[in-house]
């Protein structure tokens, strides 16, 4: 769109100058051929208003823009005017100009005709069936040729009485026409959708070359270094790897993940191989086209492994190591059948991918049977516990004579609170408001008690899964304090301390990120990587519901962040933000958030 931009204010300094010289000083030219000048620029009296509707037109680019990638149908009438004068008293072929293809010129101008023609607009295109034009676009749709969305989107055309095309969040695989829109997205940061820096990304050699029908290579590997720290940690920093094997069309050789937590001392940490925790097969099925994991032993070693330092320190900006790895692509580099990167933890590397695609794989992690049995269990103990409460308050009622309402005992429903209030995490946050001024990312046990009782109203009591540090099941304060109704358990007093200590640390807060996510009510603070990643899971289930915000409505999987006031003194609504272009914002935490 930059580039745009310069071609009109060009187009505009040249037609100012040419009116000004042929002012300043008389030129040996015919009068008709002045005015023949002023009429191709559509300059002359009779013109109708063309420039102006050009500058019209460059500010609704990314309405257009919208309209096509984010399912928005409605494109405002002084656009539409533009475009109608544009296209047909000024130059035809100026839409084709901007990047769009005949067919979506076509849609634009039809939905834009159809839309002068109503006496009020339209959110829909409601275009009869007669129409010759209706006819040409609703082919356009019927094929979706131009569309060519994968993974999230969830692309949904109803022609009967209307067209209508919705794309919920994910945008995986472009066709070249949505690339070249891509491109002129960059000058829209506003609509949130690809930044100029994720562009390179986007136009590099995996997403250009590499088909769902090719695949990612299966005789070119990537390796990475041992991947470190807590359990979402390193869900991220694996994350990160997949995503720059794809970026590279490269194989992603299978990493050890870390069963012990060690922040500073390397050398104590207990290595344990992916497969131990995640299914290897499972991911490859669901992350096939996307992403590949494989294993050292698919490795023929026909050529020496090239070891790709990656750089440090404030120096090595984003774009120097986007410029490295697109190097690494190509040439003498790429020929290896191993690029071995070398250096710091991949959570620590370069953020070049937005949410969506983090979440892709995210989506691919599957626990092994024997980790999800044992949430299974906990998760059963705590709808046992809900079932036995619920079937008190029910014979309380009932010997006082009291209508029940026929409530379920099955349908017991439990909240999970990831409670952060260890000392060493207190002190962590502190500091951490300290520096960054902000007020709101400690919160204390009491403050976390009242915010979570005014989620719920009084009536049936519910468990209360609280998801602690080991060093609080011994402190009896976290158990007290709570609303009428709420009933907290920790592991030790659920019983289930058992079931969690036959693991080592990984695999035990496998376990409580399950617990939490089946929740039918999660709290958390949007400070901690382990509550982010559990909203951003209960996000999808969400949308794939069809659910788009949780503002002011009931709805199912519903999270909070309790360190974070909302309404009524409660916690604030939490909904991952989809179009966010970098996973910073889950990786650090943030308290912009919204429902």
């Amino acid at each position: 769109m930059g580039s745009t931009c310069r071609v009109f204010f060009f187009a505009y300094v040249f037609a100012t100058s040419m009116l000004l010289m042929a002012k300043a000083r008389p030129l040996d030219l015919p009068k008709t051929t002045t005015s023949d000048l002023l009429a191709r620029l559509k300059l002359d009296v009779e013109s109708p208003d063309c420039w102006n509707s050009l500058i019209q037109l460059q500010s609704c680019t990314g309405e257009l823009i919208m309209f096509f990638l984010n399912g928005e149908t409605e494109i405002g009438q002084s656009c539409c005017h533009a475009i109608r004068t544009v296209s047909n008293r000024c130059w035809p072929n100026m839409i084709d100009t901007l990047g769009f293809t005949t067919e979506e010129t076509l849609v634009v101008e039809g939905y834009c005709d159809h839309e002068d023609d109503q006496s009020t607009p339209s959110v829909a295109m409601s275009i009869p069936k007669q129409d010759s034009k209706f006819k040409e676009i609703s082919g356009v749709f019927s094929t979706l040729d131009t569309f060519n969305f994968q993974g999230y989107s969830d692309i949904r055309t109803s022609v009967c009485s209307k067209s209508v095309v919705e794309f919920s969040y994910g945008i995986f695989s472009m066709s070249p026409a949505m690339r070249r829109l891509a491109v002129l997205l960059h000058s829209f940061s506003g609509y949130g959708v690809i930044e100029w820096n994720n562009l390179d990304m986007i136009l590099s050699h995996s997403f250009l070359s590499s088909s769902d029908d090719e695949g990612i290579r299966r005789d070119k590997f990537l390796e990475v270094p041992q991947i470190v720290w807590g359990l979402n940690n390193q869900k991220i920093a694996f994350a990160r790897a997949c995503l720059t094997a794809r970026m590279l069309n490269r194989t992603l050789l299978m990493p050890s993940l870390s069963a012990s937590l060690f922040y500073k001392e390397i050398d104590r940490l207990q290595p344990i191989s992916f497969d131990k925790v995640f299914q290897f097969d499972k991911f490859n099925s669901l992350c096939n086209g996307f992403v590949r994991l494989g294993r050292y032993s698919d490795l023929k070693n026909e050529t020496g492994i090239y070891d790709l330092q990656k750089g440090s320190g404030r120096k090595w900006t984003v774009e120097r190591d986007m410029e490295q790895l697109k190097q690494s692509s190509r040439g003498h580099v790429d020929e290896h059948e191993v690029i071995r990167i070398v250096g710091k933890n991949p959570f620590l590397w370069h953020d070049h991918w937005p949410v969506t695609e983090y979440a892709r794989v995210f989506e691919c992690l599957v626990l092994v049977d024997e980790i999800s049995k044992e949430a299974d269990k906990v998760v059963s103990k705590i709808q046992q516990m809900g079932r036995k409460l619920r079937s008190k308050t029910d014979m309380v009622q009932s010997n006082s004579d009291v209508d029940t309402g026929g409530s379920s005992l099955a349908a017991a429903p439990y909240i999970a609170v990831h409670m952060r209030v260890e000392i060493d995490w207190m002190i962590h946050c502190k500091k951490l408001e300290q520096r960054s001024g902000v007020n709101q990312i400690c919160s204390s046990k009491q403050e976390i008690i009242e915010r979570v009782g005014n989620i719920v109203s009084s009536g049936s009591p519910s468990v209360v899964y609280l998801a602690v540090a080991d060093s609080l099941l011994n402190d009896s304060s976290i158990l007290s304090g709570w609303k009428n109704g709420l009933i907290p358990f920790e592991k030790k007093k659920l019983r289930v301390d058992g079931i969690y200590k036959k693991h080592p640390y990984l695999v035990q807060s496998a376990i409580d990120y399950e617990v939490c996510s089946r929740a039918d009510i999660f709290v958390g603070n949007s400070y901690s990587t382990f509550s982010s990643l559990i909203v951003l899971e209960r996000t999808q289930k969400m949308m794939r519901m069809g659910i788009k915000n949780s503002c002011g409505i009931d709805v199912r999987w519903p999270s909070y962040a309790y360190n974070i006031p909302g309404e009524s003194n409660g916690p604030q609504k939490w909904m991952t933000n989809m179009s966010d272009s970098s996973l910073q914002a889950i990786s650090y935490g943030s308290n912009a958030i919204s429902c």
